[in-house]
């Protein structure tokens, strides 16, 4: 495989015709989250933005009606660079539903956003989630979107989580300049590439000249893709979300030369930057309504896993 433009060279491609945005690091959301601020002063590199690092809007909801950081109105968007003190419950229940299709999505964001679920019987223990996978065939398009619900529900009361501090990650770009989630440790607001060429970070699948561009939830969301990136079959990503869940957070980390590239670009290494959003190739086959709307760029380049791609971002034109 041919490697990307910056592997090859040692050199970026950027475009002298850029679109830039102004965006602040999103400390509210990240207190919502559970962090203090201190722990956001003390740690600011885990939760600054950095130069070259994908960043995704916060500000929307996926369940809205409790979340009152969504209403508050602001001059500079909302973004966001890892999901660092989201719990892993809660990301999961974001990465299930990134795996539906367009019809099942609405349908399962519906159930689990129904209060009455609250009081039906939820399912939270492994043997109970083991059953109920059971009984739905691997090759069955009709997925349950009530067991979905009720699996959801049932982890996020066996954590005692919230729900509508998941957000709707939207993505905006690429960073520029470093700003930081609390005022003390510096500028908070900083530019954000939205439109133009820029060499960036792969993730862990290979990429090829025109293929669309999305990003995926690093370590947690692989689970739901081959080895080319293609998403498997669908219904089968949710069930190994939901089987990985009864084992607690046991995300594979990359290792060897995988681990060495992101280290050297300040992900992977958990006192620098770890749980952040990558890029991936979409692929029309077994695509979700996830994988469409997280959609953003073009690959100008091929690259090999976590080597540097070249992109063309046009997220302001999708």
């Amino acid at each position: 495989m041919a490697t990307s433009l910056a592997s090859s060279v040692g050199t970026r491609v950027e475009s002298a015709s850029r679109h830039m945005l102004q965006c602040r690091v999103h400390k509210d959301r990240y207190l919502s989250w559970g962090q203090d601020n201190e722990t956001l002063r003390r740690n600011k590199h885990q939760f600054s933005m950095t130069k070259d690092e994908l960043v995704v809007d916060s500000a929307s909801s996926l369940f809205p009606a409790g979340d009152h950081i969504c209403k508050q109105p602001h001059p500079y968007p909302r973004v966001v660079t890892t999901w660092r003190g989201l719990h892993f419950a809660q990301m999961t229940i974001y990465c299930m539903l990134m795996d539906q299709d367009l019809e099942k999505y609405f349908e399962v964001l519906s159930y689990i956003n129904t209060p009455p679920i609250w009081n039906e019987q939820v399912i939270e223990t492994e043997q109970e989630i083991i059953e109920n996978l059971d009984k739905v065939k691997l090759d069955e398009v009709a997925y349950p979107a009530q067991m979905i619900a009720k699996v959801s529900r049932g982890l996020l009361k066996k954590y005692k989580l919230p729900l509508h501090v998941i957000p709707d990650f939207r993505a905006m770009g690429y960073s520029v300049g470093t700003a930081y989630a609390h005022e003390y440790n510096g500028d908070t607001i900083a530019s954000v590439m939205i439109g133009g060429l820029v060499t960036v970070q792969n993730g862990k699948y290979p990429m090829h000249t025109g293929d669309p561009v999305c990003w995926y939830v690093q370590h947690l969301e692989e689970v739901c893709f081959d080895d080319n990136g293609i998403r498997i079959a669908y219904g089968n990503g949710t069930k190994l979300l939901m089987m990985s869940l009864v084992h607690g957070d046991t995300r594979d980390k990359p290792t060897g030369k995988q681990a060495h590239s992101m280290r050297n670009s300040g992900f992977g290494d958990a006192s620098l930057k770890d749980n952040v959003f990558l890029p991936k190739p979409f692929f029309y086959e077994n695509h979700s309504l996830g994988d469409v709307q997280r959609t953003f760029a073009k690959c100008l380049s091929s690259a090999a896993p976590y080597e540097k791609v070249d992109i063309m971002i046009a997220s302001q034109s999708i």
